[in-house]
């Protein structure tokens, strides 16, 4: 028996958790996964399915299912109480309910419950409890430091309600009582009466109010006139503020208002963008993304582009604006104006206007305007065609043609064919035209890079060696990556024009064009 992976997935083939316990990588894992659904008959009555290459024991969870992937010289006896245990030990995980959000929600423990059931692909003597107590996992010394941890912020939480009520009551005395000072003796009370009261000192020099005497009596007069030398006084003219019981805590509030508000200001002042004058006051983006699913014998089963347009307004001053878009005018594409904008300055000008005539683009932020799609069968469509060639002795071929029946993508640069071979293949390039391979042996798959695909250099093949017991269905889906900078559809950016005085602005227009999920089968 050997567990190659257990797998929760939808009906449709999305995996939302997943353990590998052999070599096998994610892009095989999701294929073995999506083709799974493909294989179940309504009509059947036991729980298993196989495939070529792979068995599947399943069991229904809710709209999901609890997949395991075998080879096919595995005891399905055990295979069938291992899913069991496993079905048990989910139930009891999601104890809320089973559902895509539970099990996401509790993904950890899921499959830190898959590895104390299962491991290196083979059963362990476990039960449900056993599990269970595992994934508790209690510690005496954790519970230990998480009291004194409790203690501790308790105390600090105490230390700051008593220096808080400190504080208040320093507030209350300094800000109703008021009070008489006598001499020159001040306390660092008195500094917060300062905002409420105003200290009048007698600016007449001390020596003309007394004129020293030797005698008694001048002596005495002397240490009595110097006591009136400085008086505390209410302003005349400006009204005492009122003092409420609640008047320092509103005060303080008011006080930590204002600081907050501050540092409010000072981070959005930090973190604006600043503009570079060399660059474009207005920047233009294209994304997108190409879907394809074609057959290894040359038939497409559907070709997907999907794009996006992004403005972002770099001058600060230049806000307020509007930007031209010139495309082709072909109904096979199928374009979205966001509610956002002026659908009659587009309809009419071709122009990305804010859709209020007050408000402008944000400063410095990608924001979405157009959106558009294209949907094709045709083979002609596709940019490059793909022959392979596969011989007993595991010797295989593959070619790339550049498809010149096709205009809209003149060149393709670093075109990438990834194939996922078995873990126990030790794959060699025997002959290669017009690029260059990577072979990761951790991930068990060997990517060939083609340098450029175009007219100029229409051709491009590759023979890989294998051993005779790999089969073509185990290379099998590949995956293609490739980027360009030309667009699919045509879509440019003339400029951008000022709404205050017509002006004509600089526009900066850039293109990203990148295969998302292109699978050859």
């Amino acid at each position: 028996m050997v567990v190659l992976a257990a797998s929760i997935c939808t009906k449709a083939g999305k995996i939302l958790v997943s353990r590998q316990f052999t070599a096998i990588t994610k892009f095989a894992l999701e294929e073995y996964i999506k083709s799974f659904p493909k294989l179940i008959q309504s009509s059947q009555q036991h729980t298993y399915v196989e495939s070529d290459t792979a068995r599947y024991i399943y069991l229904p969870l809710d709209t999901m299912y609890l997949v395991l992937i075998t080879n096919k010289t595995s005891n399905i006896i055990e295979d069938l109480e291992t899913i069991r245990l496993l079905q048990k030990v989910i139930v009891d995980v999601c104890s809320h309910g089973i559902s895509e959000s539970s099990v996401i929600k509790h993904a950890f423990d899921i499959l830190l419950a898959f590895d104390d059931i299962i491991a290196f692909g083979y059963r362990e003597s476990v039960t449900v409890n056993q599990v269970q107590t595992y994934l508790a996992m209690e510690s005496s010394e954790e519970k230990l430091h998480n009291m004194l941890l409790k203690a501790k912020q308790n105390e600090a939480a105490e230390a700051a309600k008593k220096h808080q009520r400190e504080i208040m009551k320093k507030l209350k005395e300094g800000g109703v009582g008021g009070g008489k000072f006598s001499g020159t003796s001040f306390s660092s009370e008195s500094s917060t009466v300062k905002a409420e009261k105003e200290v009048v000192i007698n600016e007449k020099p001390l020596s003309e109010e007394v004129k020293l005497s030797s005698s008694p009596a001048n002596i005495k007069a002397t240490s009595t006139s110097t006591k009136k030398g400085l008086q505390l006084i209410k302003p005349k003219k400006q009204p005492e503020p009122k003092v409420t019981e609640k008047g320092p805590g509103a005060q303080q509030a008011q006080q930590n208002e204002n600081i907050d508000t501050q540092i409010i200001e000072e981070e959005k002042q930090r973190t604006k963008p600043e503009y570079n004058p060399l660059q474009a006051p207005v920047l233009v983006e294209v994304e997108e993304k190409i879907k394809c699913d074609m057959h290894r014998d040359g038939a497409l089963n559907g070709f997907e582009v999907i794009g996006d347009v992004f403005i972002t307004v770099r001058d600060p001053s230049k806000g307020m604006c509007g930007v031209a878009i010139e495309s082709e005018n072909n109904k096979a594409f199928k374009l979205s104006l966001h509610p956002s904008l002026n659908k009659a300055a587009w309809s009419q000008k071709n122009l990305l206007v804010s859709k209020e005539a007050d408000q402008s683009f944000p400063i410095g932020a990608k924001v979405p305007t157009i959106k558009y799609r294209f949907a094709s069968t045709n083979v002609n469509d596709v940019p490059f065609q793909f022959t392979y060639w596969y011989s007993e002795d595991g010797s295989l071929t593959l070619e790339a043609e550049f498809n010149s029946s096709q205009d809209r993508i003149k060149r393709m640069e670093r075109l990438a064919l990834v194939i996922a071979y078995p873990a126990y293949e030790e794959p060699n390039v025997k002959a290669i035209e017009n690029g260059d391979f990577e072979v990761d042996t951790k991930r068990n798959y060997l990517k060939w890079v083609i340098s450029e695909l175009s007219e100029a250099n229409p051709n491009a093949n590759v023979e890989i060696q294998f051993s005779k017991k790999t089969k073509v269905d185990d290379l099998f889906p590949m995956r293609v990556d490739f980027t360009s900078s030309i667009p699919f559809f045509g879509i440019r950016s003339p400029g951008a024009v000022s709404l205050a005085d017509q002006s004509k602005l600089a526009a900066e227009f850039v293109v990203t064009l990148a295969s998302e999920n292109w699978i050859i089968q």
